[in-house]
């Protein structure tokens, strides 16, 4: 089922929805395009901003293959998410995952670690790595291993057609109640 009829995100979709707990699937598996394929760079604009109930995104763009996102730091700032497993598996996020991009603060600017699922959260995300004009970015590629570690921030996996991937230091600073972080890649 569509929820929307349109080939791009309002800016003001979500405006006045401060009561609103859940986006789970959302826009899961619509075919947006954003206008022809142009990149959606969050950091234009503030989809969530007045999401300040928001708890899960399980799903939210799980499956948007064709809709290539830039996601940016602090983009869910105002929210007190919890549950963000497959936000984005399988869709088309692009370049770099932002510092900070679960960063969360209260209303008296009291930093938020809610955040309790995140499993596979950016499973099959084939283009991360790659920028807008679909050329690979250069990331280190001396490895400690191949699994991601607070050590070296770098993962190792066929999902980056088997190439390394940098893992910001600041991904998920201070958002989580449980250190653990298995399988946000998948």
């Amino acid at each position: 089922m569509n929820v929307l009829q349109t080939s791009t995100i309002p800016d003001n979709l979500f405006k006045g929805a401060s009561n609103v707990q859940s986006l789970e699937g959302f826009f899961s598996d619509l075919n947006l395009n954003n206008m022809n394929g142009q990149v959606y760079d969050f950091n234009n604009h503030d989809l969530f901003k007045y999401c300040t109930s928001l708890s899960s995104i399980d799903s939210i763009f799980r499956g948007c293959q064709n809709f290539r996102m830039r996601l940016a730091p602090e983009m869910f700032k105002n929210c007190k998410l919890t549950n963000v497993q497959y936000a984005f598996e399988g869709s088309r996020v692009i370049e770099k995952l932002p510092e900070r991009l679960f960063y969360m603060v209260n209303d008296q600017g009291i930093v938020q670690r809610t955040i309790q699922k995140m499993t596979n959260v950016f499973n099959r995300c084939y283009n991360l790595g790659y920028g807008s004009d679909y050329r690979y970015l250069q990331v280190p590629t001396d490895l400690n291993g191949t699994f991601t570690n607070w050590d070296d921030h770098v993962v190792e996996s066929g999902t980056f057609l088997g190439d390394s991937y940098t893992i910001p230091q600041d991904l998920f600073w201070y958002c989580t109640k449980n250190p653990t972080i298995d399988f946000v890649l998948g």
